[in-house]
């Protein structure tokens, strides 16, 4: 897939002065020979490393998320141009997982390298940063050996889900995807946090929306999670999500068009009722259209989908 951002009118601004100082560890110094060449690296490298971004032209800014597995992350990458005939890129973690931001860093920095782009001054390579050992209690490590271990794992996830406090439940939310890569043959006993997901991606916060739609998007793949969605009234939330528009960020519409895809061949009848699926079906029968590569992934598999319960047109 190939990044289709507009680098043409970036504005880079100078580094700050002192007392501003980079970050040490998550900065490297590229040659000053084209902003839009440095701005489409890295960008191109943001998009296969599967980060939703937006860029800010004008400030010279990626504003860059990433959910995966059990861990997200949010940082900025800010680009400034020095006295030097060099600039200087800098990774800012903003929240999240300080793990992840590195990885991505590190990747971005050699994709830099492979162009030749890097300075021999100033360019440093990121710090080895590893993960603590999981320990014998958590998702990653647990040998679920018994539906009863699960089930109480679960409970404890749905406690962290029933909190009060946003942190808590987004930490509750990752620990659902983990617990569903982890294991398949007890994911039917996730289906009791459906409902709670579906709340949850209700939310006026925005963090808990995405990862909640994230989360529904893989706990779909089971058949007892796939009937707790449709019992909770999750149909409506999705058709919502993946027509998109105002409000609605590209990670939630592509969840939630991969929701569509799994769930369409099973319960077309309901969407075809719900409402908002005139909008869904519109932006689907035009989905060559759709100018972002990864919803573009997903709207197609969705068409299909569509196309085969016989409510769009061969």
């Amino acid at each position: 897939m190939l990044d289709t951002t507009s680098y043409a009118n970036t504005s880079v601004k100078p580094l700050p002065a002192a007392p501003f100082r980079l970050e040490l560890h998550s900065h490297f110094h590229v040659r000053n020979s084209s902003v839009q060449r440095v701005c489409m690296v890295i960008g191109q490298k943001l998009l296969d490393l599967g980060t939703d971004f937006v860029f800010k032209p004008l400030k010279g800014k990626w504003k860059v998320s990433k959910v995966d597995g059990s861990s997200m992350v949010e940082f900025n990458v800010a680009l400034f141009k020095t006295g030097e005939a060099e600039h200087v890129v800098e990774f800012q973690r903003r929240q999240g997982d300080i793990v992840s931001m590195m990885h991505l860093y590190g990747e971005v920095a050699q994709a830099c390298k492979k162009q030749q782009m890097l300075t021999g001054a100033g360019a440093l390579k990121p710090l080895k940063h590893t993960r603590p050992a999981a320990s014998p209690t958590s998702p990653q490590s647990a040998p679920w050996s018994t539906s009863d271990d699960m089930k109480a794992a679960v409970q404890s996830i749905h406690q962290m889900m029933a909190s009060h406090h946003h942190d808590v439940q987004i930490q509750g939310i990752l620990a659902s995807i983990s617990l569903s890569s982890v294991t398949s043959t007890y994911r039917d006993c996730l289906s009791p946090l459906v409902p709670l997901l579906v709340s949850l991606a209700h939310s006026t916060v925005d963090q808990v929306k995405r990862c909640a739609s994230f989360a529904l998007a893989r706990l779909c793949n089971d058949p007892e999670c796939r009937r707790a969605f449709m019992n909770s009234d999750g149909w409506e939330l999705v058709v919502k999500l993946a027509a998109g528009g105002a409000g609605i960020s590209l990670d939630c519409q592509r969840e939630s068009l991969h929701v569509l895809e799994i769930l369409c061949p099973l319960y077309s009848h309901e969407l075809s009722g719900a409402d908002g699926a005139a909008a869904v079906l519109t932006l689907l029968q035009d989905w060559q259209s759709i100018p972002d590569p990864r919803l573009k992934k997903h709207a197609c598999g969705a068409h299909h989908a569509l196309k085969a319960a016989g409510m769009l047109a061969q």
